[in-house]
């Protein structure tokens, strides 16, 4: 039984090891940046959660126009990284969403790869952006309902009450 564990645990650090596609860089560190950029000096609240967004919870953080946090952590296989948002003063306005998963996929193509090794989310008046090869791209739109994820097209057709529900 202890050659396997040993064998198994062998394989697992000979994948971390290898840049590959198939196998995301689990127990690593990876970074996590939140930039504030909404106007009218208005505060961003940030509440961010690992697992099932009732496991462990990061303490909240206050960022004044202009100012930037960032969270360190480990990646653990399957174990996402939500994150709340809301607007100031009155923290009435705002987005739920996962702001990490530890996958290959989302670390390529959401973050910037392992390499810088951090995904940077910007908040700003219209919506919430992820950084992504020096451009930001609009991502989550605030008081947008979870069945709807991603910001729809401009052009793209919505019922009212299915946005009425959610207020």
């Amino acid at each position: 039984m202890g050659k396997y564990l040993v064998f198994f645990l062998f394989v697992l650090i000979s994948f971390d090891s290898i840049n590959s596609s198939f196998f995301p860089p689990f127990f690593k560190t990876f970074n996590i940046q939140f930039v504030n950029q909404l106007e009218f000096h208005k505060k961003l609240r940030i509440l961010c959660k690992t697992g099932s967004f009732h496991e462990a919870t990061e303490p909240t953080i206050f960022l004044n126009v202009g100012e930037s946090t960032l969270i360190k952590f480990r990646m653990i296989p399957f174990v996402p990284f939500w994150c709340n948002f809301w607007q100031g003063p009155n923290y009435i306005h705002n987005v739920y969403f996962e702001a990490f998963f530890p996958s290959q996929k989302f670390i390529d193509s959401i973050c910037n790869g392992m390499h810088p090794n951090v995904c940077t989310w910007v908040a700003k008046e219209r919506a919430v952006y992820v950084r992504h090869n020096n451009v930001l791209r609009e991502r989550y739109g605030w008081n947008t309902p979870i069945k709807q994820r991603e910001i729809a097209p401009a052009i793209a057709l919505t019922s009212e009450p299915e946005f009425d529900s959610y207020v």
